[in-house]
């Protein structure tokens, strides 16, 4: 967006001219900030199953599924929307999505617990636990396709997670100019707020804004920021799972409260 390169308002087919016909009016914000109304492009009941082979074929696949909203309607994420702005920012850069992400963040940030390879993951990963009548059981693996880096198939430590998410409240990596100008969360048509500021969840509590994002029970980050990104704290939780599958927003918000000045 710095660059000059992507309209956030224009329609993400302007980029990416082979979507499905019916998306082809749904524009880049909308995407980002998951009112498009769009399903995923995978069963989350039945991950086990073959994913679709190509991120054609997983658009395409999507797009036969009912949606879950009219875009605009309502904030209801999907993976979907992520395989579209990846594809968004590969025709735009003409460099595949993992490309810029080690050119641009990876290397400069020095992530070296980071990796980009949904398929193979990297050997001493923890395994990942789901709560079962108060049990810990472990994930069945997944096998994402590489397509799938964009909707969350990195594999990293707390360190390198940190570093991330200090980079971005120190403008290193966008302007913080160019933070505070798109950290404002989404308007629908009748005034209403959505639950996303370009991409990134958003709330509030008391003076603080809260921008961050989340994995379900095991991962949540988050950067709290005042009058401005000057006064700032950045939360890491990061798990592989939990008896009790509380949510990840529980544990954070009860650390924010102890740790941070209201």
């Amino acid at each position: 967006m710095e660059e000059g390169r992507i309209d956030l308002a224009a329609p993400a087919s302007r980029y990416v001219p082979n979507l499905p016909e019916t998306w082809r009016s749904l524009r880049v914000e909308q995407f980002m900030n998951h009112v498009t109304g769009l399903p995923d492009f995978f069963d989350p009941q039945h991950l086990d199953r073959p994913f679709p082979p190509t991120l054609e074929a997983a658009l395409a696949a999507a797009s036969k599924r009912p949606s879950t909203s009219a875009p605009d309607a309502q904030t209801r994420y999907a993976g979907t929307n992520y395989l579209v702005l990846a594809a968004v920012l590969q025709r735009v850069t003409h460099k595949p999505y993992r490309l810029l992400v080690e050119e641009r963040i990876i290397r400069p940030l020095g992530l070296h617990g980071t990796v980009l390879e949904p398929a193979r993951p990297p050997v001493g990963m923890v395994a990942s636990y789901h709560a079962d009548n108060g049990r810990a059981v472990v994930d069945a693996p997944i096998r994402w396709p590489d397509y799938a880096i964009a909707q969350g198939c990195i594999v990293s430590t707390l360190e390198d997670v940190d570093t991330f998410m200090s980079a971005i409240a120190d403008g290193k990596l966008v302007s913080r100019a160019a933070l505070l100008k798109h950290w404002r969360p989404y308007l629908f048509p009748n005034g209403a707020q959505g639950g996303f500021a370009s991409g990134w969840d958003y709330g509030e509590q008391g003076r603080w804004h809260e921008l961050g994002h989340d994995g379900g029970t095991k991962v949540r980050v988050r950067i709290l920021y005042g009058a401005n990104l000057d006064d700032h704290y950045v939360m890491v939780y990061l798990t592989n799972g939990n008896r009790d599958d509380v949510w990840s927003r529980t544990l954070v918000d009860s650390v924010q409260i102890i740790a941070v000045p209201r």
